[in-house]
């Protein structure tokens, strides 16, 4: 029997895969995380619109401490949970609609036109401004 001749072995072949199949997937989870920051950007009437809505429903739903959490920075500076507790208490919607917001020069701040119905079917339309504020969309300015 002759003997096989020994087999030359690639390590270089077998790292060069290795190290590109790393980089492949290094840049498929990269692009994967960027597109969940980039592409789920919505529209600053979007953005303002569902934010208005989620403070009256938590209004609604009589869970100001949910709503006060919603207010951006400079209200929460000069109107303290108590305070915004006691001017929600009593305070009954039975439905809202939210208008179109209409976004400010900048995109950084919209006004909402909310429509709140009480249970005696009164309604009111009251204004809100909406700021962006690090990045998520908060209620400024509201009858309070």
């Amino acid at each position: 029997m002759i003997p096989r001749p020994p087999r030359l072995s690639h390590p270089f072949t077998r790292q060069g895969a290795t190290v590109g199949a790393v980089l492949v997937l290094w840049g498929a989870v990269t692009a994967g995380v960027a597109g969940l920051f980039l592409g789920n950007r919505q529209p600053p009437e979007v953005a303002a619109r569902t934010a208005a809505a989620t403070f009256v429903s938590r209004l609604g739903q009589a869970a100001p401490a949910a709503a006060y959490d919603l207010l951006c920075a400079p209200t929460r500076a000069r109107l303290d949970r108590a305070d915004f507790t006691r001017w929600t208490r009593g305070l009954q919607i039975a439905d809202h609609w939210v208008g179109a917001a209409r976004p400010g020069p900048e995109a950084t701040s919209a006004v909402v036109g909310v429509r709140l119905t009480g249970p005696s079917g009164a309604a009111r339309v009251v204004e809100f401004t909406v700021v962006a504020e690090r990045g998520t969309w908060r209620v400024c300015t509201g009858p309070w």
